[in-house]
Order: C-alpha cells, then structure tokens, then sequence
C-alpha cells in the first residue's frame, strides 16, 4: 500500500491507496511531513487524524505515515490542553512563538504545568523520538521499512499512543 494525496481547494487529505513507485527517493519523508502539515490546520483535523485513521495506516504496514498522523494528533492535543490552561487565543499563541514549536515543547510545557499523567510522558517521549528520527535522520525510513524489531518498536508506540488519544477524547 502506498499513499495518494487527493488536492482540495484549502487542505489536503491522506487516504491509503494502491503502490506507486516513488521515485523521490530520500525525499520521501520530507513529502509525507510536508503533506501532512499541510492539513494539520485542517477543519477536520480531528478526522483525518484520528485514532481509526492512525490504525488503518498501522495496520496496512504503513508505519511512517502512522508515526506522523500520530505525532500531528499529539501536538493538537497538547497545545490545546496549553492554551486552554493559560486561557490563550490562537493570536496569543502566534505572540509566544508556540505555533511555530513541536511535539518536544509542547510536552514539555504540558509536563511544567501538569497538564499529562505522568504515564503518559514515556510514551509522548518515545512518540517525539521516533518522529524525530523518521524526520531528520537519513536512512531512518529504510531502518522501518527494513528491519522488523523497528517496526514492532514503532507500533507498540503507536499502540499506546492511540490509547492516550483515546483517553484524550472521551
């Protein structure tokens, strides 16, 4: 399975799709991240990166894809947990420079202002890492596409971090 990108007027939106040949190479990665920021903002959001959707790429082996549906729903959560706690718009949060922060940070702010359980943290931190990895290190992908205890390692991640999205949700 691969991915296709359906193009709409103000978003772009993931789905699952038959197996193209990518001949970007290394670029890969940088086309799924920049794909998936681009919906980030996305009315629905919460749709495209919803746990059913997350399981479906995890399922179909799709793990990179997965790590940044993940990784993206994360984010939201955590920032609107922030900018619930200090009472901030989307304007204020643009003055304090946290719209242009990531996963990392906003764990970190979440942590400093007790706003995740403490068993969330280890998984939210494994969560950063492997997106991290999948995003800045050369080969990374090549790692999860190839070696089978990465490519556990990643679901079990995403296994508990589907969880935690769960947990955030209700």
């Amino acid at each position: 399975m691969g991915i296709k990108v359906k193009k709409y007027p103000k978003k772009r939106v993931l789905e699952m799709g038959e197996e193209k040949e990518n001949n970007e190479g290394k670029n890969f990665e940088r086309t799924v991240v920049s794909e998936t920021i681009r919906i980030t903002n996305s009315v629905d959001v919460t749709k495209q990166f919803s746990t059913s959707t997350i399981q479906k790429f995890l399922n179909a082996n799709q793990y990179a894809i997965a790590l940044l549906l993940a990784s993206t729903r994360v984010e939201r959560i955590l920032i609107e947990k922030i900018k619930k706690e200090l009472n901030l718009s989307d304007e204020n949060i643009e003055k304090v420079d946290l719209d242009k922060a990531g996963l990392g940070t906003y764990r970190k702010w979440c942590k400093r202002l007790y706003l995740i359980d403490e068993e969330h943290l280890t998984p939210t931190a494994n969560l950063r890492d492997k997106r991290n990895k999948l995003v800045h290190e050369d080969g990374y992908l090549q790692k999860l596409k190839n070696q089978d205890e990465e490519k556990k390692a990643v679901a079990n991640i995403l296994n508990n971090i589907i969880e935690y999205i769960e947990s955030e949700e209700i």
